[in-house]
């Protein structure tokens, strides 16, 4: 079951450039995000019920998340991943969290050894752009609490045949287009807050 989403910016909007490694290892940080729980349930696609992104866990149920090294200090649940299933051709390119104070929720995540990494825009909207392994990108809205709003995943199939497949298996996707990222293309599962891209 998906839920519909709030009106607030896409997924995947306006993000950073950074070295794929670097994503991956965070060095300096004190914190890694280690599972994400999201209400998108993706064994409707065919892939695992709790798959392994890379080294990020995802499956089903009320947003929630997971940390090695600590507790980000953020009013959104933690959680403990269930046993996993590798999938090596897909990863978690970015969270995205939204919040009505942006000053304190970036300061409470470096307070955690957030890799703090640009404030910016999306889409007309302060946001923060920080690295905990994924990218999490941080955006103010007018109101609301704090809350993991989006989850973007990239992929290395082509992204004109996962809207196929997911399109067949009775999702509602918008057609592949250009990400803000150069060289990148992204797509939407219409009536939720995830999006996949294609990999850098």
């Amino acid at each position: 079951m998906r839920t519909k989403p709030a009106k607030v910016p896409r997924a995947g909007a306006y993000l950073f450039a950074r070295d794929r490694q670097a994503r991956r290892s965070c060095p300096g940080s004190g914190l890694m995000l280690l599972g994400i729980r999201f209400p998108v349930d993706l064994t409707e696609v065919g892939l695992p019920a709790v798959c392994r992104f890379g080294g990020v866990s995802v499956w089903h149920g009320p947003v929630a998340w997971q940390w090695d090294g600590g507790d980000p200090q953020l009013p959104i649940e933690l959680v403990d991943s269930p046993e996993s299933v590798d999938v090596t051709e897909w990863g978690v390119d970015h969270v995205v969290v939204t919040t009505p104070d942006l000053d304190a929720t970036v300061s409470a995540l470096q307070d955690g050894g957030a890799d703090f990494r640009r404030m910016g825009l999306a889409r007309g909207r302060r946001a923060a752009f920080l690295l905990f392994g994924p990218v999490v990108e941080v955006v103010e809205v007018e109101h609301g609490p704090t809350m993991l709003w989006g989850l973007a995943l990239e992929t290395d199939q082509h992204l004109d045949v996962v809207a196929g497949n997911w399109t067949s298996s009775g999702w509602k996707v918008s057609g592949p287009h250009d990400a803000v990222q150069s060289g990148r293309r992204i797509l939407s599962v219409i009536g939720t807050n995830l999006a996949v891209m294609t990999r850098r």
